[in-house]
């Protein structure tokens, strides 16, 4: 699988944690791509997403994730400061304009796009500059 710098693209992580909360986390556990802390919510409303439901962790796919990560070694936290269980994320990819080319809003923990799709998208995006 290509790498998506290759495609001219960068992962960036938005999360609600705050710039403290973000570097005592990447401190504990570094990743090797930028995050954008964003506690007030902004990125998360203009891109239109949702909270979910205390009944979202019910449902067997979800159930289903989790048990999987715990298998994996992954060990449930209790949320720190403004974190929100219920926020939930999406995967967007945009254009070097800064048009929103894919989207994908999560309905719960567990929904998240195929890899293929993101790459597909920055592909996409990569063939729109060389033409």
């Amino acid at each position: 699988m290509p790498d998506l710098r290759t495609l001219g693209c960068e992962l960036v992580t938005v999360t609600l944690s705050s710039p403290q909360a973000l570097a005592a986390s990447l401190q504990a556990e570094p990743l090797p791509f930028p995050f954008v802390c964003d506690p007030d919510r902004t990125a998360y409303r203009a891109l239109g997403l949702a909270r979910g439901s205390w009944w979202m962790f019910a449902c067997p796919r979800v159930l289903l994730y989790y048990l999987t990560q715990i298998v994996k070694g992954w060990l449930p936290r209790r949320p720190k400061g403004r974190d929100d269980m219920l926020q939930l994320g999406g995967d967007f990819v945009f254009d070097r304009h800064y048009r929103l080319v894919f989207a994908h809003k999560s309905q719960d923990p567990a929904d998240r796009p195929a890899i293929a799709d993101l790459l597909a998208a920055a592909r996409a995006t990569r063939r729109e500059v060389s033409e």
